[in-house]
């Protein structure tokens, strides 16, 4: 999270906000960063943008002289239970739909008028320790506006253009985590007179999950170098779509077999295999719904452009 953000602090700022954020990130050793899209009504249609006006973030920011004022609730936010630092998606135009009038601004969580509300419990994932944020009245100076007024979503898609396979690694972590520890596992473990991984079919769940690993993770790979070594003109979305989509999906299902190489313990909390299952079955949900994924990439198949984050 703090990676993925710390690009945008460092490269899609100003000067004088560089200034003010960058020692608050870099001098404190507890500083972490949240961005704030998804709100209660408001999920999917803010990364394929609603055309309706009454789609998207709803979260108002209203200009007062040289402050915005803000109000509304963000949720379901990775780190906000914490972060000292927040990027926020505002609306600044409601009579237009959100691709037209969003506007991106960065933040410290002691302006007055914000707080914190529910820390979500999740299945898994638990340190990203997702929140609410709550905005009543609260004031932003005019100074720490990110984006030009209502270009909040062609902001982030500028910023954002070529993060998909950083979002695929989660899922390569996750499941190589998962594979390596169900290998020490059925070394160690002996059932008939001998370690399980001596048992013909223990290896091919074994193979199986590596097979799904190592091209998942070659995926990544690919897509990596190709964000970073072509030009504006030359890249190509599809490459780091179908990593993060490739790698998510095969996470739950090494993770899965992991769980039964464990056997019985594989459910049980005394051992590592459940908990890599619930933290894989975030990679469903990382940056939008797969689905999602699948229908962005079936328009750039057919050919057809669309507004808002990639």
């Amino acid at each position: 999270q703090n990676w993925k953000l710390a690009k945008m602090l460092c490269h899609f700022t100003t000067g004088e906000q560089r200034a003010e954020f960058l020692p608050r990130y870099m001098d404190v050793d507890t500083s972490t960063m949240a961005i704030g899209m998804t709100e209660p009504q408001a999920g999917t249609d803010n990364i394929m943008p609603a055309t309706n006006v009454d789609g998207g973030a709803q979260l108002s920011a209203v200009r007062q002289g040289d402050n915005w004022i803000l109000n509304g609730k963000k949720h379901f936010i990775a780190c906000a239970a914490m972060s000292n630092i927040n990027f926020i998606v505002a609306r600044t135009n409601p009579n237009v739909p959100v691709n037209e009038g969003a506007t991106m601004f960065i933040m410290t969580d002691e302006i007055p008028g914000f707080r914190r509300g529910v820390v979500h419990g999740k299945l898994g994932a638990r340190l990203l320790m997702n929140a609410e944020m709550i905005y009543e009245n609260a004031e932003v100076p005019e100074k720490w506006r990110l984006s030009e007024v209502d270009g909040g979503l062609p902001y982030m898609a500028r910023v954002f253009s070529r993060h998909s396979p950083t979002t695929a690694t989660f899922g390569v972590g996750i499941a190589r985590a998962a594979f390596e520890d169900a290998m020490t596992y059925a070394r160690e473990r002996v059932q008939g007179g001998r370690p399980i991984i001596e048992h013909a079919r223990i290896r091919e769940i074994l193979a199986d999950m590596y097979v799904s690993i190592t091209v998942a993770r070659d995926t990544v790979w690919h897509a990596a170098w190709h964000a970073d070594t072509a030009g504006d003109d030359e890249y190509d979305h599809k490459q780091g779509m179908r990593a993060a989509l490739f790698a998510s999906e095969i996470a739950p299902q090494v993770c899965t077999r992991a769980m039964n190489i464990f056997g019985g313990n594989g459910y049980m909390d005394t051992h590592p295999a459940e908990r890599h299952l619930r933290d894989a079955m975030m990679c469903y949900h990382i940056d939008g719904l797969n689905d999602t994924t699948r229908l962005k990439l079936g328009r750039l198949l057919a050919g057809e452009a669309f507004a808002g984050a990639l």
